[in-house]
């Protein structure tokens, strides 16, 4: 009677075992992959392939040269992925090759496909260093509209906010726009501002909409702004007594150095054909400006 136990017992134990080998797929030889392609992205190469069904392999492993770091890389991909990205590329280095290999659960290797890559430009990027106000000369300010009975444009700069400028209401000078135009010692190409509206609750003569020009000519004569440099348009401009503004920093788009900067006053939140403001304050920016794709 026991050897009748110990057969059926062994015929039971081979049987799990002869089905334990043949669930086992850990020891074959993965699929694989194909139609590998590559996108060209800013600074960086996207890969993308197509998985042969079914997908036997565990991971893929991607191995490339890197040139920032000057040594081999190795990525990995899941099964679950048919994509990934390779940050920190430069088009400056011109054709990558990536070797992309199927690998099983216990690391059994199947075929290695390669393909060259080429990355898009890494982008520039810009720090600003530091912001110093520009001093200003009231020489070196101008208008089309200045009311004679109060409010000189020299005031703009004279650190008091309760003193201000003041374009003609007792004088016809026309409807808006009218401008303010201010002459630099040292031309800029990076810049930003800020003003103060007038100390007076019951005016409708603050600023609603103004654009931004910068130019290297002004004739005091002739405010034509249609071959300037349009640097921003703005919109809904703070309303009420003593309000601050503080302009963004503008340098994106600027290629070169401009000795004037425009301020052309659109409409006023009282739809006024004049306005008024207290103060007006300029800032050079010292940018750090880096270009990853630069010759080394």
């Amino acid at each position: 009677m026991k050897n009748v136990k110990y057969i059926i017992l062994g015929v039971l134990f081979s049987v799990i075992v002869t089905g334990c080998e043949k669930n086992d797929t850990s020891s074959e030889v993965p699929s694989t992959i194909s139609d590998i392609r590559y996108e060209s992205l800013p600074g960086a190469i996207k890969l993308e392939w197509t998985q042969q069904e079914p997908v036997t392999y565990e991971y893929i492993k991607i191995t490339y040269f890197d040139h920032l770091k000057k040594k081999d890389m190795m990525r990995m991909a899941s099964k679950y992925s048919d994509t990934i990205q390779i940050p920190g590329t430069r088009e400056k280095y011109g054709t990558y090759t990536f070797s992309l290999q199927p690998f099983s659960k216990n690391g059994t290797p199947g075929e290695k496909l390669e393909i060259e890559a080429k990355s898009g430009p890494a982008p520039v990027t810009i720090e600003i260093l530091d912001k110093k106000q520009i001093r200003l000369k009231a020489e070196n300010l101008f208008t089309d509209a200045q009311e004679p009975s109060e409010g000189p444009i020299k005031d703009l700069i004279d650190g008091d906010p309760n003193t201000f400028f003041h374009a003609a209401w007792s004088v016809d000078m026309g409807p808006m726009p009218h401008y303010i135009v201010v002459k630099l010692d040292k031309k800029i190409d990076a810049f930003s501002f800020s003003y103060v509206t007038r100390n007076n609750a019951g005016a409708g003569n603050h600023p609603k909409r103004m654009n931004i020009y910068l130019s290297n000519h002004f004739d005091p004569e002739n405010y034509d702004t249609s071959d300037l440099l349009l640097v921003d348009s703005l919109e809904d401009l703070p309303n009420g007594a003593s309000q601050n503004f503080d302009s963004q920093n503008y340098f994106e788009n600027i290629d070169e150095e401009y000795e004037y900067i425009w301020f052309e006053v659109l409409e006023t939140h009282g739809g006024t054909s004049y306005f008024a403001l207290a103060e007006l304050s300029i800032f050079g920016l010292e940018l750090d400006i880096v270009d990853p794709e630069a010759p080394e």
